[in-house]
């Protein structure tokens, strides 16, 4: 998959989603899957490693004047950790597959860390 072909964010991958998206656990790590289901959601974090890592200050396509990296959700930045919400769409832990409605990475893109979504923790308050 080349960089030009990835959905630039979350809401585009979701429309283009297809049933081919999915997280790979290394083997040691498979036992952690314990607990997940089909409908979870989880925070997913990855490292975008093709993406520049140079740029401070960017111009957005729905900005007006230039904006900070870290008011931003581009990849471009100097720490590429990326964090996405995605929904579990199946689960086969022996395999260590976890299926997932969408995703903005590309294929092969490392991942850092999985924790799930909790409502009574992560919905803000009042939002």
């Amino acid at each position: 998959q080349e960089r030009s072909e990835c959905p630039k964010n979350m809401r585009q991958a979701r429309e283009k989603a297809t049933d081919a998206c999915h997280l790979e656990i290394d083997e040691a790590w498979r036992p952690g899957l314990a607990g997940l289901a089909a409908g979870d959601y989880l925070h997913i974090l990855y490292w975008m490693h093709q993406a520049r890592r140079d740029i401070v200050l960017q111009k957005p396509r729905h900005r007006e004047t230039p904006a900070g990296v870290f008011s931003l959700r581009s990849p471009v930045r100097p720490n590429p950790v990326a964090m996405a919400l995605v929904k579990v769409t199946s689960i086969d832990p022996a395999a260590g597959i976890i299926g997932i409605d969408a995703t903005d990475a590309l294929d092969r893109t490392p991942l850092v860390d999985i924790k799930p979504y909790l409502p009574s923790i992560d919905h803000p308050s009042g939002g």
